[in-house]
């Protein structure tokens, strides 16, 4: 980032997920959370003040739930309200609502 110009920039010395285990800071100034290639999908780092960053796609409110399109052909990752899963049943947009629909 530097070598691109970038002035301000840190690295955390073990990483983020090693912040948010610190005991002196227990994540406290690290907003939302971190996305990981597992299983778990995203942990929570900051154990003080936790802040929601993340937004449904589909009403734009605050939310952390990451699920996947359930067009089988999508399968696209993204953060999604409980009421919008059943407003849009799992989809990523109206094109695969419309598949699901003409599915059933």
């Amino acid at each position: 980032m530097l070598k691109e110009g970038f002035k301000d920039v840190y690295q955390l010395d073990g990483g983020i997920i090693s912040y948010g285990k610190n005991k002196k800071t227990l994540g406290k100034d690290f907003e939302g959370k971190c996305y990981v290639f597992d299983e778990r999908i995203s942990v929570e780092v900051n154990k003080v003040n936790p802040v929601v960053v993340g937004k449904c796609l589909h009403c734009q409110l605050p939310n952390e739930r990451y699920v996947n399109c359930s067009n089988e052909k999508c399968h696209m990752h993204f953060i999604l309200c409980e009421d919008c899963d059943e407003k849009y049943n799992g989809a990523c947009s109206d094109d695969c609502k419309k598949v699901l629909q003409e599915a059933k």
